[in-house]
């Protein structure tokens, strides 16, 4: 997977293993954390200086939002991206929105944000996509995940996915890869998709996770701006709010 990546023109990879707090999470967070250092250390071993070829790696974690996880946050055991304050959280589709805000109000006091995995698959946001609105207003920051702009996971997730395009509510395009088959670790072609429906000069182009994919090398050259430079300046500058 990290050859395709690499392939694809990917430089790091954020691992986010799912985290079902209502399951032992904190059993699932250790072993998170066992099998990601074993990895590295296989990796090193096996491929030597070969790695520097692939995508640098951290761990993360998908917290699926559950009074466990909460539990968990409460007692410093959340697995942050990156270490920073921001968490990926993904949601069931029937899920009320009004749960995740007030997560969200709550996390706010623990210092901490959400990154919301895949609301496109929502289906609150089927019925009305302003609602997403509500969720950046309060905090809350979107990770559309890339095949969704593609069809891949249906009809109604790419109408959301291309309508939250439209209102400027992504933040975060993702692969959301988990294996070899179905859902590859590929951004290019969702990265593309985006580019074409979101291409204007007033408002500029509303990906803001590019890393480095082949259809923006150069791109600088051809429309005058550093579109990976202000996206990169656009992340650091979110990250630190």
């Amino acid at each position: 997977m990290l050859e395709l990546a690499a392939a694809d023109g990917v430089t790091k990879v954020v691992a986010t293993p799912h985290l079902y707090w209502q399951h032992d999470g904190a059993g699932q967070e250790l072993q998170a954390q066992t099998c990601f250092g074993r990895f590295v250390q296989e990796l090193k071993e096996t491929r030597g200086s070969d790695q520097n070829a692939l995508p640098k790696l951290e761990l993360g974690g998908e917290n699926s939002l559950t009074p466990g996880f909460l539990e968990a946050v409460a007692q410093g055991r959340c697995r942050s991206l990156g270490g920073s304050k921001w968490v990926l959280v993904e949601t069931t589709p029937m899920l009320p929105l009004s749960a995740l805000l007030q997560a969200a109000d709550w996390l706010k006091q623990q210092d901490l944000r959400i990154l919301w995995a895949h609301p496109e698959r929502c289906f609150a946001l089927h019925r009305d996509l302003t609602v997403a609105q509500l969720a950046v207003e309060n905090g809350i920051r979107l990770q559309v995940t890339a095949g969704s702009l593609l069809g891949e996971w249906g009809q109604s997730a790419q109408r959301a996915a291309q309508g939250l395009l439209a209102l400027g509510c992504v933040h975060v395009l993702a692969s959301d890869g988990h294996d070899m088959k179905a859902r590859k670790p590929i951004l290019s072609e969702g990265v593309a998709k985006a580019a074409n429906l979101m291409e204007d000069k007033q408002r500029g182009y509303l990906v803001h996770e590019l890393n480095n994919t082949v259809e923006f090398r150069g791109a600088s050259t051809v429309c005058k701006s550093d579109i990976a430079g202000a996206i990169t300046d656009y992340l650091v500058k979110l990250s630190t709010k």
